[in-house]
């Protein structure tokens, strides 16, 4: 574990637990988030490598 949580953290990657269910989400608003809002997060991410 403490190998996974070095590497993770050189990678600026973290672990969280998530706080609520998948149940409970809005499909519409994933849908949203995966079509316009992820990629442009990905772009972000790829600018600050």
């Amino acid at each position: 574990i403490r190998g996974v949580s070095k590497l993770m953290h050189r990678m600026d990657l973290s672990y969280t637990k998530p706080t609520y269910t998948l149940a409970a989400a809005d499909e519409e608003k994933q849908k949203v988030f995966v079509e316009t809002t992820f990629p442009r997060l990905k772009k972000v991410r790829k600018r600050r490598n």
